[in-house]
């Protein structure tokens, strides 16, 4: 590989996937190009806004990774925090009515949504599974993340209900899917990006890899507007590089009464005159919200 690059010959682009060895870069003139980085640049991912240049013989150089506004993060074996996707605006919380949704789930991606800045939807899919059992509580949950302030709907793909809702927050942003395995994530995916194979079949002979796209983070474009990327190597979320503090300002309506409770550090647990508390007993703060605040303290 060159290590000299002219500058007339440099380029930006956008990180389509990310293969490993070889990336997929999508030009400012949405060419995808296959290009592999210098080894110095650290992890490249999908998401990230490179400069590359094009080589006489061989692959395109990725020379330089721009510094990256937000960055979805997950444990590697060596329990070291490594980068799946970055440069995302929205995070787009899934879950569903089957399997049941996974509450501490949701609130970890939540707590991570407010510590990055970013902006937040969340989704609860396969309605067309609701029951006399359980639609009293998908109901309540969609409600309770709406009180303290969050975008929550629900959806179903066989139906498309909920879809025209879905689509006006994810216009002009990109926006990450994740959430339970399950949930039907792929299939809320293919109905906003109905070229989905046709453009995986594109990035699959631009790669060289073929098969390997199925398991790749991919950053798609929706017709409608606005990116989304899909990230299929999330299936465990874990917040344990926040600490205490942030864990706490990351619930928002527990941040609302700061300066209310009798001691500045309170931590919301067994203090007096506990604002927080006092909340929840008065049915103010949502009981499972509460649990699970203790729960991420004592992880």
């Amino acid at each position: 590989m060159s290590q000299n690059v002219a500058a007339d010959q440099i380029r930006t682009g956008r990180v389509i996937a990310n293969y490993g060895a070889a990336l997929t870069v999508e030009s400012d003139d949405k060419v995808l190009h296959r290009c592999i980085a210098r080894r110095k640049l650290g992890l490249v991912v999908c998401g990230d806004y490179v400069e590359w240049a094009p080589q006489a013989r061989g692959d395109a150089v990725v020379t330089k990774v721009m510094p990256r506004t937000t960055s979805l993060e997950r444990l590697d074996r060596r329990s070291q925090l490594k980068p799946l996707a970055a440069n995302f605006d929205q995070i787009i919380i899934t879950g569903a009515v089957q399997p049941p949704i996974d509450l501490f789930l949701v609130d970890r991606y939540l707590i991570f949504a407010e510590h990055i800045g970013a902006e937040v939807v969340v989704v609860v899919n396969k309605i067309d599974l609701l029951s006399s059992a359980n639609k009293k509580l998908i109901e309540d949950i969609t409600k309770t993340y709406q009180k303290i302030g969050y975008r929550s709907i629900t959806t179903c793909t066989k139906s498309t209900d909920g879809m025209n809702e879905l689509l006006p927050f994810l216009q002009d942003k990109t926006s990450i899917f994740v959430g339970q395995s399950g949930a039907g994530k792929s299939s809320l995916i293919q109905k906003l990006v109905p070229d989905r194979e046709i453009r995986t079949g594109e990035l699959s002979a631009a790669s060289g890899l073929g098969s390997h796209t199925t398991t790749t983070t991919i950053l798609y474009h929706i017709p409608s507007g606005g990116e989304l990327i899909d990230s299929p190597g999330v299936r465990e979320f874990h917040i344990s590089q926040l600490k205490e503090i942030e864990i706490t300002n990351g619930f928002i309506e527990f941040k609302a009464l700061a300066g209310q409770c009798k001691f500045n550090n309170c931590s919301h647990r067994n203090e007096p005159n506990c604002a927080v508390k006092e909340q929840l007993e008065a049915g103010e703060i949502n009981s499972v919200r509460y649990k699970n605040y203790l729960k991420m303290l004592s992880e």
